[in-house]
């Protein structure tokens, strides 16, 4: 019951966004297991991948890369964004492109910064 609050909450929320034409993101998406319940219940724009999925994909590999690759997919069908957290070094990067993710963010893109780029 208070998932169903949840969610509807945050379609109210969601539904102002779209209005000022904001991009609304799941954040963390595949750190719970209602991840698919929120995708299914929110119309999204994209989802940023959780981070120590894509940091595993350079130490351990492969069930890392094929969980990043199978939530690209995924988005790709549905016409979703994806962007990848706490992308650290070329190697991930690569890894991360490899697998069909959208977007990269992390110390290797650009550090945080006080300053908008």
């Amino acid at each position: 019951m208070r998932h169903r609050k949840e969610l509807s909450d945050a379609e109210a929320v969601r539904f102002q966004a779209k209005r000022r034409r904001v991009s609304v993101p799941i954040d963390n998406f595949g750190a719970v297991c209602l991840s698919f319940q929120y995708l299914k219940a929110l119309s999204i724009d994209n989802l940023k991948v959780n981070g120590k999925f894509i940091r595993g994909m350079d130490v351990s590999g492969n069930l890392e890369r094929e969980i990043v690759s199978s939530i690209a997919t995924l988005a790709d069908k549905i016409k979703i964004k994806t962007i990848a957290e706490h992308v650290e070094s070329e190697a991930i990067l690569g890894e991360v492109a490899s697998a069909g993710i959208h977007y990269a963010q992390g110390y290797h893109i650009q550090k945080p910064s006080p300053n908008l780029v």
